[in-house]
């Protein structure tokens, strides 16, 4: 199978179990260098069915795993290490390990209408409305006392409320209490709100200068959550390897949700969706490490789940029950990866990537483009715009839908109709 930096190849004809040209990759290198001591020639064909091989029902396998089950090959490239393939093919030693993870786009900017609350928690900003409306309840309260033992007339509840509610907002009433009580409750509210405002103001400059990101998935589990709080979906590739076989065959109710509605489309189409939003892609790491150096040059607009779903063991070459060559071939495989050249070549090839072998686009995708430069906004200096400053004419608008919906509860009682019958 073509799983770059693992195993390239040049196709001559879509068809599959084509005869193929190998290219550079780290199983082709291993190839040439055993080959070369072993003094053999091979001829390399893609799989029949483009599949690495899944177990069906009938006990026979597909793809790779299937023409080493029918002795339709001598041995394959990299093939992952599955307890439910070992009675149907032999292994080489294993020569590398890549886990299974999420990709999923990088955090985005959080919307600048909400800016206007975001500097506090929901819990600071239930204590300080439950803190506005009790002191303004304490003062008149208090107020009320002081009255009725000084034979005067008290301070009313509406007023007491305007009274903490303008200090808060930073706009107080002209006149306040002048007896000693009041004035020691309004002079600590005071000191209160000013701390408190002072806070919130540059908390709110901060939040509108650099905007907040949209938090990251880092596990099924997060993925499942976020897709209970707003729709995501997730898909895999139609490659039907060993991490569709673990997907499908795993017991754990997290994982059997996510198998349940896995989309299977092409490499191009899960990265599309990716990029959108509010899609996860479930591939190998190294596969798309490679993938991102060669579409996107370094500027990633993708996220790597730090969760490793799925560590098989790692890669060995698959060989066909009773290949009298494959210890030969095993012993040439171990004395490569002990020297360190299997992990400098894997190294050199990630870095490398594959510039000429995936399709990769002319230009950058308008949905790519927009992601990058979201992720890049704040870097220089940063002008308030409208953008930044929208909540605070959705505020207005808010305002103003209320006071004219009180405007019309007020002049509702003056609008009923005389009665024009006669006694």
């Amino acid at each position: 199978m073509e799983w770059f930096p693992f195993i390239d190849y040049k196709r001559h004809t879509p068809e599959g179990g084509a005869v193929v040209t190998p290219r550079d990759s780290l199983d082709y290198r291993m190839l040439k260098e055993i080959s070369k001591r072993l003094n053999f020639t091979y001829e390399m064909r893609a799989p029949w069915d483009n599949q690495w091989g899944t177990s069906t029902s009938s006990g026979n396998w597909t793809g790779v795993v299937g023409t080493l089950q029918h002795q339709k090959a001598d041995f394959s490239m990299m093939l992952s290490y599955m307890p439910t393939r070992l009675s149907i093919v032999h292994y080489s030693g294993i020569y590398a390990s890549e886990p299974l993870v999420m990709v999923t786009s990088k955090p985005r900017p959080l919307s600048q209408a909400s800016a206007l609350i975001r500097p506090f928690s929901v819990e600071v900003w239930v204590v300080t409305l439950v803190s506005a409306v009790a002191s303004g309840v304490v003062l008149w309260g208090l107020q009320r006392v002081w009255a009725w033992a000084a034979g005067c007339e008290g301070l009313e509840l509406s007023r007491a409320m305007m009274t903490t509610w303008g200090i808060l907002l930073e706009d107080p009433p002209i006149k306040l209490p002048s007896n000693m009580t009041g004035q020691m409750v309004v002079g600590w509210w005071w000191v209160y709100c000013m701390l408190l405002t002072i806070v919130y103001r540059s908390s709110l400059i901060a939040h509108l200068t650099v905007p907040g990101q949209s938090p990251t998935l880092e596990s099924l589990a997060d993925l499942l959550k976020a897709n209970r709080r707003e729709r995501w979906t997730w898909g895999y590739e139609p490659t039907y390897g060993s991490g569709w076989e673990w997907l499908k065959i795993n017991e754990n109710p997290t994982v059997r949700t996510v198998f349940k509605s896995l989309m299977v489309v092409d490499l191009d189409e899960q990265l599309a969706r990716v990029i959108r939003g509010r899609h996860a892609f479930i591939t190998w790491k190294y596969y798309i490490r490679s993938v991102v150096a060669a579409r996107y040059k370094g500027a990633s607009p993708l996220h790597t789940a730090r969760e490793e779903l799925f560590n098989y063991g790692g890669y060995g070459w698959g060989f066909r029950r009773g290949a009298p060559f494959r210890s030969l071939v095993d012993d040439l495989q171990g004395r490569l990866v002990e020297s360190g050249l299997v992990t400098t070549w894997l190294d050199q090839l990630v870095e490398a990537g594959m510039t000429a072998r995936l399709p990769e686009p002319a230009t950058p995708t308008m949905d790519t483009q927009l992601l990058l430069s979201q992720q890049q906004e704040g870097a220089a200096r940063v002008i308030l715009g409208l953008g930044h400053l929208q909540g605070i004419f959705y505020l207005l608008g808010f305002g103003l839908a209320l006071a004219f919906a009180t405007f019309l509860a007020e002049l509702l009682p003056f609008c009923r109709p005389e009665d024009t019958h006669k006694t």
